[in-house]
């Protein structure tokens, strides 16, 4: 941690071959009001997430192409695949978003599956407006 941020380096192996198809992403965005995780209305699905990751539109897409070296940017990955983070920031800046009303602790939870894969990510993070 410096200065109230802290910096993610290290590497995700992919373990496990994945079977043939296109990876699902399904993610739902829930706001913390008097101690519960209530649903929002924002959501999210694709079909075909790898298609997704690469496209210039897509809210993620300048993570990508800033945290993730060229030559790992490989989807679907194969079973070794090392994906390689260096100093990345706990801290996003996001302009020209929606005035949406998320601001506070905020919890996203990702389900992405491909056959009969599942897995489950849930990130926390605060929505300030400064």
């Amino acid at each position: 941690m410096v200065d109230d941020t802290s910096y993610i380096t290290g590497e995700v192996v992919v373990k496990v071959q994945l079977p043939p198809g296109r990876i699902r992403l399904e993610a739902d965005i829930r706001r913390q009001e008097r101690g519960r995780w209530v649903h929002t209305f924002i959501s999210i699905k694709r079909d075909d997430f790898c298609k997704s990751l690469f496209d210039p539109f897509e809210l993620w897409h300048i993570f990508i192409i800033t945290n993730i070296p060229r030559s790992q940017r490989i989807c679907p990955p194969k079973k070794g695949h090392v994906y390689t983070f260096q100093n990345i920031s706990n801290r996003m800046h996001l302009e020209n978003m929606p005035r949406w009303n998320v601001l506070g602790n905020v919890k996203v939870v990702m389900h992405l599956s491909v056959g009969n894969l599942t897995t489950c990510v849930a990130l926390h993070c605060t929505v300030s407006d400064d």
